[in-house]
């Protein structure tokens, strides 16, 4: 039987939720199709030995009061169902390479106070960098939630300055630099591509306030959902898409490989532009739109190592930890399967009993896709005995590397498991498993910076590839989506005045 919709949403990771929940929350008859058992996609927790674990969102900006997440989630009314906690404000990632040590703190005054700590020398550069940062975050309207201005320009210029080139002229101090650059983690940053505009918000947001969820990120995508619901929305998973049905040059339904046929007026994808390409039909799109998409790198994968400690055992960080054993922090362009792994993020959840000591460890670690490509056609599960010896050699490898920094960490652990570039593309649906979409470039933003409108008129994207990477980012394209079917300077104004 056909069921009809005004705004089919393909895909329920943040981005597409948020999407929903927007545009339900407006009035809208709103479907939202997810091919994963479950909805969430990168907030998406995993349940083992009754331990979660997080696998894509593991902390996030921008939440104190008046800041632009908080105000989003009032008015969507997800706040008052989160349980967050607000990281230490002294320093919310430890940044470590070649045997140093460098805290990021919180607010933009404790920020520069404490690096001048470590480079006293250095302290004019430090404030120029914050200053800057505030002066290209402070020209985004959205971010700032300032009411859209007439004939606003096509896009910032600063997309089109490297970061590297930036600190380079900025100090000549090495380290410095390095310390300044380290969050390009967060949005898997080259040196040689990344743009000062993306880098200025990751920093931002984070310097403004840092949180994490205190129980998992799927608290989020749960609480979604239930709103989603609420306001008259359906959210319907193991609905994988494999096609449209088109009415001249508009879609008119949504087809599933199960073989549902969903009738709709409009349609959002919040899949990675790839996949969302062979979901159109041939001629639907101009080539040239889809051999520029096509053209564009993806960003690095990982591997993850997601450690159920022993009780009492490892004391929990309220604070990340980013560390290097060389000396340098541009994570992506140091990647080298001989040398596997030259660094890792890590975090810690609380246990429930004692909040003070750690529960979980999880570690995560740069890995291309072409070392598990030669299993990419097999299935989860099924992948072969030399895949999880694979695998398992690369965990102990983490192992020994996080024994300096962890002492015992062997003796320390209950029982261990492991993610690969098959894990992401598979259960978070993120092509060759990059972890933030596509690869921005800063010498060609008009080929890696996506609008959400497309040339079918009523097929709009929205995600990470749309506007930046992570919590932030979704949210924002989801905001700016979503303006497609709704007065912007009104919406603005209900989170702003939320």
């Amino acid at each position: 039987m056909s069921q009809k919709y005004d705004i089919t949403i393909i895909g329920s990771g943040p981005g597409g939720l948020t999407s929903a929940l927007i545009l339900a929350k407006a009035g809208f008859k709103v479907l939202v199709l997810e091919k994963h058992f479950i909805a969430g996609g990168g907030l998406h927790n995993f349940k083992r030995k009754g331990v979660n674990f997080d696998t894509g969102i593991h902390y996030f900006g921008s939440m104190d009061e008046g800041q632009v997440l908080n105000q989003l989630y009032k008015y969507l009314g997800v706040l008052p169902h989160l349980h967050l906690q607000k990281m230490d404000e002294d320093c919310f990632d430890l940044i470590a390479f070649g045997g140093k040590e460098y805290k990021l703190a919180q607010g933009f005054d404790r920020f520069k106070e404490t690096l001048t700590g470590y480079f006293p020398d250095e302290e004019a550069a430090i404030t120029k960098f914050v200053d800057d940062i505030c002066e290209i975050t402070g020209e985004e309207e959205l971010y700032n939630l300032r009411l859209p201005q007439p004939n606003p320009l096509p896009y910032n210029e600063k997309i089109q300055i490297s970061v590297d080139k930036y600190l380079q002229e900025l100090t000549k101090n090495e380290d410095l630099r390095l310390v300044l650059g380290s969050l390009n983690s967060l949005y898997g940053g080259k040196r040689e591509s990344a743009s000062l505009y993306t880098h200025a918000f990751i920093t931002h947001h984070l310097i403004q306030s840092a949180y994490r969820f205190k129980y998992g990120s799927q608290e989020l995508a749960d609480v979604l959902v239930e709103k989603i619901k609420e306001y008259g929305g359906e959210v319907k998973t193991r609905q994988e898409v494999s096609g449209f049905e088109y009415e001249g040059k508009l879609i008119s339904a949504v087809l599933t490989t199960d073989g549902q046929r969903y009738e709709t007026k409009n349609v959002i994808s919040s899949t990675h532009p790839a996949i969302t390409l062979k979901i159109v039909e041939e001629g639907r799109l101009r080539k040239a739109y889809r051999k520029r998409l096509n053209s564009v790198a993806n960003t690095c994968s990982s591997f993850g190592l997601y450690i159920k400690l022993k009780e009492n055992t490892l004391e929990h960080l309220n604070y990340n930890i980013q560390e290097y054993g060389v000396n340098d922090t541009w994570g992506a362009d140091l990647y080298n399967r001989v040398e596997f792994p030259e660094g890792y993020f890590a975090c810690t959840t609380p246990d429930p009993k004692n909040e003070k000591m750690a529960e979980t460890l999880l570690i995560i670690t740069l890995m291309e896709y072409d070392e598990v490509r030669k299993w990419e056609h097999t299935k989860v599960g099924r992948r072969g005995d030399d895949y999880l010896a694979f695998k398992e050699e690369k965990a102990q490898k983490l192992f020994d590397f996080l024994e300096n920094r962890f002492p015992g960490i062997r003796e320390k652990t209950e029982v261990y498991y492991t993610s690969s570039p098959l894990t992401l593309r598979d259960y978070l649906g993120a092509v060759e498993g990059g972890m933030y979409g596509l690869q921005m470039d800063y010498r060609q933003p008009a080929k890696s910076f996506v609008p959400v409108k497309t040339h079918i008129p009523n097929l709009i994207l929205t995600g990470q590839n749309i506007n930046l990477h992570g919590l932030l980012g979704t949210s924002m394209s989801a905001v700016i989506s979503s303006s497609t079917f709704l007065d912007l300077t009104k919406l603005i104004t209900d989170i702003r005045n939320a």
